[in-house]
């Protein structure tokens, strides 16, 4: 069931359960798409899910292990923000690297949601300091 991957997400042990339901599937990127790309009724999906509740464990994993693509990576809730937003506004740093800096696709910083703001305005507007140094250091 497509919804399983966002499931894992909040159980303590989720990382295992990912792995195991990525295995079932033979950690093969086109039998996992309908995993990735599944949202929930807020229009959250599993990245975004681990991007804002701070599972950086279980974000490694679908990032760098199972190859989430860029669709997934940008992919915004219904409100628009996408899980570089949602990390950044909720200082997540682990998860905004991982974002930015793993896997096969990264996040972009630049990228300006749908209120009109980028994951470095998010930062700062909750003030979350080490995510701003960190955002600034990756501008290009």
């Amino acid at each position: 069931m497509p919804s399983d991957f966002i499931d894992c997400i909040f159980v303590a042990d989720g990382l295992e359960k990912l792995k195991t339901l990525a295995e079932s599937k033979g950690c093969r990127q086109d039998l996992l798409e309908p995993y990735f790309g599944f949202q929930d009724e807020m229009g959250y999906s599993a990245i975004y899910h681990a991007a804002f509740h701070n599972k950086t464990a279980e974000l490694r994993y679908m990032i760098v292990e199972l190859g989430a693509d860029i669709a997934h990576i940008r992919q915004a809730d219904n409100g628009g923000k996408p899980p570089l937003h949602v990390a950044a506004s909720r200082g997540n740093l682990g998860c905004c690297k991982l974002l930015v800096e793993e896997g096969r696709a990264s996040a972009d910083i630049a990228e300006k949601d749908e209120s009109g703001q980028t994951p470095l305005d998010w930062a700062e507007l909750k003030q979350h300091t080490d995510i701003v140094q960190y955002l600034l250091s990756k501008k290009k």
